[in-house]
C-alpha cells in the first residue's frame, strides 16, 4: 500500500455521504469524477486525467480505488474533522469543494456532466456550446437542460 492510496482514503473519509465502493460501475465512474471536480477546485492530489469512454479517467486513481477497497478503506478512522492540508489556501479551496459537492457525491450522472464539461473546456479548449452538445449525446439519461443548467454552475464558481 502507498501514500496515495492511504492519502486518497483519508479525503473520501471526509465525505461519509460519498459511500465509497467499488463494487459497481457507477462507484467506479463516481470515484473518477468526485476526484478530478475536486482537483478541479485546485486541491490537487496528484492524480493526471485524461479523456475515456465516459469522460476524464485516471488509470492510477481506478488502482488506488481498488487497493483501498481490499479492506483499506475499512481500517481508515472516520473523519474527525481536523485539516490534513499544509496550506490554509489548499484547505480552503477544500472547504469550497465540500460545500459544492454537497448533496451531489452520489449522484453519477451530475458528477459525469460536471466533470466532463469541465475537461472539454478547460483541458481540451472545446467551445461551451460544441462541450454542451457533446455531453448531452454522450451520458446516458441525461437532458440538454440538466447539461446547461451544470454548465451555468460551473461557470458561477468560475470553474470554466
Amino acid at each position: 500500500m502507498d501514500v496515495q492510496t492511504l492519502d486518497l482514503g483519508f479525503i473520501l473519509r471526509k465525505f461519509p455521504e460519498f459511500n465509497f465502493t467499488m463494487d459497481e460501475f457507477d462507484d467506479r465512474l463516481r470515484l473518477q469524477k468526485f476526484i478530478y471536480l475536486m482537483q478541479s477546485f485546485d486541491v490537487y492530489l496528484g492524480y493526471d486525467f485524461s479523456w475515456y469512454l465516459r469522460g476524464p479517467y485516471c488509470t492510477r486513481l481506478t488502482t488506488c480505488g481498488f487497493a483501498l477497497d481490499d479492506g483499506i478503506y475499512q481500517r481508515i478512522p472516520p473523519d474527525d474533522g481536523t485539516s490534513r492540508f499544509a496550506s490554509e489556501t489548499v484547505q480552503r479551496r477544500f472547504n469550497k469543494f465540500k460545500e459544492y459537492i454537497r448533496g451531489k457525491a452520489t449522484d453519477a450522472t451530475y458528477l459525469e456532466i460536471a466533470a466532463s464539461l469541465h475537461y472539454l473546456i478547460k483541458a481540451d479548449g472545446i467551445d461551451e456550446s460544441v462541450a454542451l452538445d457533446m455531453v448531452y449525446r454522450k451520458v446516458p439519461n441525461t437532458t440538454r437542460e440538466q447539461c446547461k443548467s451544470v454548465l451555468k454552475e460551473l461557470k458561477e464558481l468560475r470553474l470554466v
